[in-house]
């Protein structure tokens, strides 16, 4: 029954389309695309603060336990 209908309204048809098509080029112009900043490296960095004379293997330790 759609199929028909379109079918029967062909011109209706294409200049939907053709309005859905101008529409999504419009709106496409309108979004913001700073989603992600340009200085984004794709990478996550952190560090670890204990006392200087820690030996490496303290360190290991340190950096291994978990935080309540």
């Amino acid at each position: 029954m759609t199929l028909h209908g379109v079918i029967r309204h062909r011109f209706l048809t294409v200049l939907t389309f053709a309005g859905t098509l101008v529409a999504t080029v419009y709106l496409y112009g309108l979004v913001p695309k700073g989603f992600i900043p340009s200085q984004d490296t794709g990478q996550l960095s952190g560090t670890t603060e204990a006392p200087q004379d820690i030996s490496f293997d303290g360190m290991v330790q340190l950096q291994g336990r978990r935080r309540p």
